[in-house]
């Protein structure tokens, strides 16, 4: 991705920004994306979706091995959304108008996340979404960039290439974690049942 930064000619929208995952603060992300990423791990804990085989026996590699594996989720899917945004360009939809969900946004993600802990065979996919509400609250109450205000103000573009770059990432990351050695395991919600 450095490489597509420097030399943009597929993609002028990139050229005239710097990239925020490369201008210094790489270290700290990484850091965050594997404090975050262990969120998930805390919550398989109960859910069991997916398991890691063939991890090393040295705690010092693992844990290195993590670091950079969790490390990379949130600069990767933000580069990739920024070169998705960058193609896509400005998309605008009729604005709508959400404001009043806003106070639900804390029971919204407390009850996914009781459903997920209840239900976790059937409903293990909220383990992905059960913080979104709280952020988007979070993010909109402050102030900060976050899709619902994007929305109010008729602009879908930044959650489309957001959602397209998690679907990208996530097919890179599964296709690469089949061939290698220690990998993470999902078996399929009919196998687990």
């Amino acid at each position: 991705m450095v490489v597509l930064h420097r030399n943009c000619r597929l993609l002028p929208g990139l050229k005239r920004k710097r990239l925020l995952v490369f201008n210094g603060s790489l270290p700290f992300w990484i850091v965050v994306s594997s404090a975050f990423w262990c969120i998930f791990e805390l919550v398989n804990l109960r859910i069991e979706n997916w398991y890691y085989i063939n991890i090393p026996d040295s705690g010092l590699i693992r844990f290195f091995g993590y670091l950079a594996a969790y490390g990379t989720v949130i600069p990767a899917i933000y580069v990739t959304r920024e070169a998705i945004s960058a193609l896509l360009g400005a998309v605008s939809i009729r604005p709508i108008k959400l404001r009043p969900y806003l106070p639900y946004s804390f029971p919204l993600s407390t009850l996914l996340f009781l459903l997920l802990m209840l239900f976790p065979t059937y409903l293990f996919s909220c383990a992905w979404i059960f913080l979104i509400p709280v952020g988007e609250w979070y993010c909109y109450a402050r102030g900060y960039s976050c899709f619902t205000r994007e929305l109010e103000q008729g602009k879908i573009g930044n959650l489309l290439s957001t959602l397209l770059s998690g679907l990208v990432c996530g097919f890179l990351w599964e296709s690469w974690n089949y061939w290698a050695i220690p990998s993470g395991f999902i078996p399929s919600p009919s196998l687990r049942a």
